[in-house]
């Protein structure tokens, strides 16, 4: 009976292979992907003296110039942690799909069969006072995908799409993605 409804209902998600090491992978992935979606954030905005005059073209060569950069410090931070430490569970998380955030539920990379949606963040700027109107300088938003080869649920990468904005002009989501 369970093939039936699985026949009937197909999961369009990879269907990981709880292994004792799947779960660390996952949870080590994702906070990848979180990490560096806040270090290019705030990679990117410590290089603009003013929102309100940068154009759209100088914004995403900062983005694309501190990729990168954000990739490898969320390396670097990954490989300090005990991965148990780190949460983990299935990788798609819905309520990043619904407002403010409205990230899509996958994305795809050159390296993956699918990438799917794990978390979302604001891009605020987190130490600095709601007085000053600097919650959002230069991010709108983010979202980070844990990306499979296959329906096995082998891991492959990460990726982010990144909502950047110009004053209160909001630029095109920005994708970019990393193999492991």
């Amino acid at each position: 009976m369970s093939r039936a409804i699985d026949a009937r209902f197909p999961v369009p998600y990879p269907r990981p292979r709880w292994s004792e090491t799947l779960p660390r992978r996952a949870s080590s992935c994702r906070g990848k992907a979180g990490y560096a979606a806040y270090a290019l954030s705030g990679l990117t905005e410590s290089q603009i003296v003013d929102p309100e005059t940068i154009d759209e073209e100088t914004l995403l060569r900062l983005i694309e110039e501190n990729a990168p950069l954000a990739w490898e410090m969320a390396e670097q931070w990954i490989a300090s942690l005990d991965p148990t430490t780190l949460s983990y569970g299935y990788p798609i998380n819905v309520e990043c799909m619904n407002r403010p955030f409205s990230c899509q539920s996958s994305v795809e990379c050159d390296f993956a069969k699918i990438c799917v949606l794990d978390d979302c963040g604001d891009g605020k700027c987190k130490p600095c006072p709601d007085t000053w109107g600097l919650g959002n300088l230069i991010t709108s938003g983010w979202c980070t995908y844990t990306c499979y080869l296959g329906n096995d649920g082998d891991i492959v990468g990460a990726a982010i799409t990144f909502r950047p904005r110009i004053g209160s002009h909001i630029v095109p989501w920005v994708k970019l993605c990393s193999p492991n």
